[in-house]
């Protein structure tokens, strides 16, 4: 047998060293690729009704309706999967990151510890086709969501029916009873996603604002309000239509009387950008309505007809008391014009017109070319148009700002229960109680995709 020359040696060093490098690139990206599994690399997702992820078990039991089974999970799990078996029945799969000990009876995949409450679910676990990390929806809502985020995605129909109005209305804007959704806790507060939108292709709204007068219960921001009332009359089930439609009517009509029509009347001055101010004020509740109609005599017959539709809605009326004999009185009602009067003056670039009629309200309205504010309160039309818009609401950066705001939620509740008690039924599972936070501000965005609520506390 010939000796090794240097040359073979080094060759054969070389083919060794190669190997070695090999293998270690090789375990190194085993571990890399086991680390970056995820519970839906391992899970079906036409059989995944929900999965839960990092999420505290407080927050599970919120959505225990939903998913009974919930309401016996104890602990902080990596993530909790509810899937449903071939006969229709639900089972959990619970993923830990820990290192089982080798008495425990487990199944491991991946770096996880699989635990299931039913032993078929696991024939349906593992690395196969069709898992939910592919899936369109799940790949298009979770995109983003970090290791220790905590978030919930839901497949589309897996949350029941809306019940109660507020529920309702939630689903009618971001359709979450049809379409999978996800939910992510944040440390202002949380997001919800939606895969789809409900809305048409409308111009996105600017998400600044300015600060209302102190007293202010809720501030709108919408991009389109008739394209809004659109939306609610597509998807709202009929007997919540009634409701509102009722409700918004009949409001109307006892400020400016039967002659204005809110589909005639009101939504097509609401065309463009509008945001509406609640306030809550010594004499009682105000409202402001700040606008944009481009067609500049369109804009002045309507504002026109708004003004005389308020001043002749409650005639002026003066009573007069006449004494009579026996110590009995006669009272006479007759119609009185002084009552009611109409003032016209100006505020920077503003034309302001104010009525006033004989039940003590007024109604005023200012116009600065093509733009117009509305206000049943002349201190909050002033305080409106010498504010400038320097508040900003919480956007996610997805696309169009389609509406949002701030509300006032320990004085809103008050008023609510007051004059529309079923706003404050059971809310939707996927909106969070704030109860930490005097107020919130929020927004809704849409892309052709997406459609995404964020929901922020603020400080107080």
């Amino acid at each position: 047998m010939r000796p090794l020359t240097l040359k073979t040696i080094g060759i054969l060093s070389a083919l060794s060293l190669s190997v070695f490098v090999i293998a270690i690139f090789l375990i190194a990206t085993h571990l890399f690729t086991l680390a970056a599994l995820t519970p839906a690399h391992l899970l079906p997702a036409d059989r995944l009704e929900a999965l839960f992820s990092n999420m505290p078990a407080p927050m599970l039991k919120r959505f225990t309706d939903a998913f009974p089974l919930l309401s016996s999970i104890t602990g902080d799990h990596a993530a909790i999967a509810i899937v449903r078996l071939d006969d229709e029945t639900l089972s959990t799969v619970i993923f830990d990151r820990v290192t089982p000990q080798p008495e425990d009876e487990v199944t491991i995949m991946g770096p996880f510890k699989v635990t299931v409450s039913d032993a078929r679910v696991t024939e349906l676990l593992g690395f196969k086709d069709a898992r939910l990390a592919r899936h369109t929806s799940y790949e298009l809502l979770s995109a983003g969501r970090k290791p220790a985020d905590q978030w919930a995605y839901f497949a589309s129909g897996s949350l029941p029916p809306p019940s109660s109005l507020p529920q309702n209305l939630f689903a009618a804007l971001l359709q979450t009873d049809l379409r999978a959704a996800v939910l992510t806790l944040t440390p202002a507060g949380c997001e919800v996603r939606v895969a789809g939108t409900a809305w048409p292709a409308i111009v996105s709204a600017s998400p600044l604002f300015a600060n209302a007068m102190s007293g202010t219960l809720a501030i709108v921001r919408i991009a389109d309000p008739a394209a809004l009332w659109n939306v609610l009359t597509e998807h709202l089930d009929r007997p919540n239509l009634s409701l509102v439609r009722g409700s918004l009517e009949y409001a109307v009509a006892q400020f400016f009387g039967p002659e204005v029509s809110v589909r005639e009347d009101i939504l097509p001055l609401l065309t463009n950008a509008t945001t509406v101010v609640l306030t809550q004020t010594s004499s009682g509740t105000a409202v402001a309505v700040t606008g944009a109609l481009p067609a500049l005599q369109e804009l002045t017959q309507r504002l026109s007809i708004l003004r005389d539709a308020f001043s002749s809605a409650v005639p002026p009326i003066l009573a007069t008391t006449q004494p009579l004999k026996r110590g009995f009185t006669f009272t006479s009602l007759r119609t009185d014009p002084s009552m009611a009067s109409r003032k016209r003056t100006s505020q920077g670039w503003w034309e302001v017109e104010r009525s006033f009629r004989g039940d003590m309200q007024e109604f005023l309205t200012a116009r600065s070319t093509v733009s117009f504010v509305l206000s049943t309160n002349s201190a909050l039309l002033t305080d409106l148009l010498e504010r400038d818009e320097n508040r900003s609401l919480p956007t996610a950066g997805h696309g169009r700002l389609l509406m949002g705001g701030v509300l006032n939620l320990t004085d809103l509740r008050k008023l609510l229960a007051e004059s529309a008690p079923a706003l404050l039924e059971e809310s939707p599972p996927l909106l969070l109680p704030l109860p930490s936070t005097r107020s919130i501000v929020w927004s809704i965005e849409a892309t052709d995709s997406v459609t995404t609520l964020t929901v922020n506390n603020e400080q107080e």
